[in-house]
């Protein structure tokens, strides 16, 4: 809980308080409810013909039962989806080799979480922006929990980890596609184009309308993230080099992701707060989605179907890699599978990763 000798923000004058149980409740004059909490002061905006003088928190279900349940559930997804990103960054590490990953996945996947981590952290944060949330969704704080903005600094570090062996290993002639570079581009330009039109000009929108808009963007990006791999997998009708453990560990994570959302929006009576929270809806559903296709790619369409020599090029064999060398010119079909060819040259300027 906030320190007793903390004040409540400047722009509210008190005109009275309220005591339930162990919640203080505090009246300002602009017909707002704070309730002081470990993170800052919680604004609530009741509704038009509340009467603020008889206000009180309401019940939730399950009470404490429930705050436990939801803080298992979340912590529990954490997890899972903090060591999702695990397996192919071990995996790359192991083989030297990032040759079946795709690069579009790998770069768009860090900027979809840098808009992450920018919406979740103020969103928790940042008491102007859930005073703002609160005054657009009837009082009603954002469903952001502390979990959510840990997940997502992690997610940032290992994406961008991970983005970084694209630099450093084996990667034969893959490159980021043209339509990538283009997607990005654009993505990227609109976030600085509008973030400076919202500086500039106030009836652009405001800081609340920016974070949303991030939102926005980081959906976008799950929506299409996984079709460049899954692409891959279908071209090459292999999903060697694209770690299937990630995949459960995602599954797993995105299925509890939206049971936390569904659950708290029954125990708070707050279903407004699951429909507006639509990134972590969105996350999970995409994620749980495209998981289910690449298990079906990796056990059923294309099982025991490694391209030529995969398994020997760039795989682990008793804790040591294979040769490249030396295996790599009779092993591998150039015309067929030409992410394999001979041109791997680990050296190879950065600017080649790009057509």
């Amino acid at each position: 809980m906030v320190p007793h000798h903390t004040n409540p923000p400047k722009r509210c004058s008190l005109t009275g308080s309220r005591t339930r149980g162990s919640r203080h409740l505090y009246v300002c004059n602009q017909m707002e409810v704070l309730q002081p909490t470990f993170f800052g002061w919680n604004c609530r905006v009741p509704s038009r013909g509340t009467n603020i003088n008889t206000l009180t928190m309401t019940d939730h279900k399950l009470g404490n039962t429930g705050e436990i349940l939801t803080q298992v559930i979340g912590w529990t997804y954490t997890v899972c989806w903090t060591l999702s990103f695990y397996p192919q960054f071990i995996s790359n590490f192991r083989r030297k080799s990032v040759v079946g990953l795709s690069f579009d996945y790998c770069f768009i996947n860090v900027l979809g979480f840098l808009c992450y981590c920018a919406y979740d952290v103020p969103m928790l944060f940042s008491p102007y922006l859930r005073a703002e949330y609160a005054s657009h969704n009837g009082g009603k704080l954002p469903l952001v929990a502390v979990n959510d903005v840990f997940f997502g600094l992690h997610a940032l570090v290992l994406t961008i980890l991970t983005a970084s062996q694209l630099f450093i290993y084996e990667r034969g002639n893959q490159k980021v596609s043209k339509i990538m570079i283009f997607i990005l581009t654009s993505m990227v330009l609109s976030i600085l184009g509008y973030g400076i039109a919202v500086a500039v000009k106030r009836d652009m929108g405001t800081v609340y309308n920016y974070v949303y808009f991030l939102s926005y963007v980081k959906l976008v990006i799950t929506l299409i993230k996984y079709v460049p791999q899954a692409w891959s997998n279908f071209r090459r009708k292999s999903t060697a080099g694209w770690s299937i453990w990630q995949c459960f560990l995602d599954l797993t994570g995105g299925v509890l992701s939206i049971t936390q959302l569904l659950f708290d929006g029954w125990r708070l009576d707050d279903w407004e707060g699951v429909k507006s929270n639509r990134l972590k809806f969105g996350l999970g559903g995409v994620s749980i989605f495209f998981d289910i296709i690449f298990i079906v790619q990796h056990f059923a369409l294309y099982r025991n179907r490694q391209p030529l020599g995969y398994d020997r090029i760039g795989s682990v064999q008793d804790g040591r890699t294979s040769d490249l060398e030396n295996e790599r010119s009779s092993l591998l079909d150039d015309e067929k599978y030409p992410e394999y060819s001979k041109r791997h040259d680990n050296r190879r300027n950065s600017a080649d990763l790009v057509d």
